[in-house]
């Protein structure tokens, strides 16, 4: 539930494990949909979105064209060649690049060492975090739409069966590496101010989005025209 910054394991209507979230930012919302999780992915490299290289990463590029390598970034040709960021001219470029850019696993990568696909339209999916101190504050609205996983070691251990000390040897490896979820297990992205916790008790969660604000707006045109 993203108004609650929750994620919830359920098993047979039972609930089994929970954890804190953090979601998209309210200019950069976490889309409410359904899915089914397919993959985790251990060591993870990041492809950087276009549009964070648009608006965050190339007004930086044009005053520093070395930044991406002191950070360890790959700058990548639309032919596969790699090449250094320093060699681009990046002032060249107002709005799109002919780049694509890649943080290679590491213990700065912005997925951490785990991540959670659920291949979708929305190019959204689950991933650790190395900003670990966020997952302190009570509102939790910081991502670019992804949603990061307080605990996700405890997550991969239960989408995939595997005991504490396996996760850890894949993690440990360095090596980045996937692994099929087997079992049918359903994602629901939800955005409920209103929703029970564990004892059955209806808890009452800030509308972060504004989205309630416009569902009772949409009801009341509704009756409006309906009269």
């Amino acid at each position: 539930n993203q108004a609650a910054y929750q994620l919830t394991v359920v098993d047979d209507g039972r609930e089994v494990w929970r954890t804190k979230v953090i979601i998209g930012k309210p200019q950069t919302q976490t889309v409410a949909f359904h899915d089914r999780m397919e993959t985790v992915v251990f060591n993870p490299s990041w492809g950087v979105p276009p549009s964070i290289i648009k608006n965050e990463m190339l007004p930086i590029l044009r005053r520093d064209p070395s930044y991406l390598d002191r950070l360890g970034y790959r700058v990548v040709t639309k032919s596969g060649q790699i090449v250094r960021s320093s060699a681009v001219e990046w002032s060249a470029y107002n709005k799109g690049v002919p780049y694509s850019i890649e943080q290679p696993p590491s213990d700065d990568n912005a997925l951490g060492e785990v991540k959670f696909l659920f291949p979708n339209s929305h190019s959204i999916y689950f991933h650790d975090t190395p900003a670990r101190s966020l997952f302190d504050r009570s509102s939790r609205a910081f991502s670019h739409g992804c949603v990061r996983v307080e605990n996700p070691r405890i997550f991969a251990e239960n989408l995939l069966g595997l005991s504490g000390e396996e996760v850890a040897r894949r993690i440990d490896s360095g090596r980045s590496q996937s692994a099929k979820v087997k079992q049918d297990i359903k994602v629901h992205l939800t955005y409920f101010t209103a929703w029970p916790d564990s004892t059955g008790k209806i808890i009452y969660y800030d509308d972060v989005y504004g989205r309630d604000e416009r569902m009772e707006s949409a009801f009341s045109a509704t009756a409006v025209a309906t009269r």
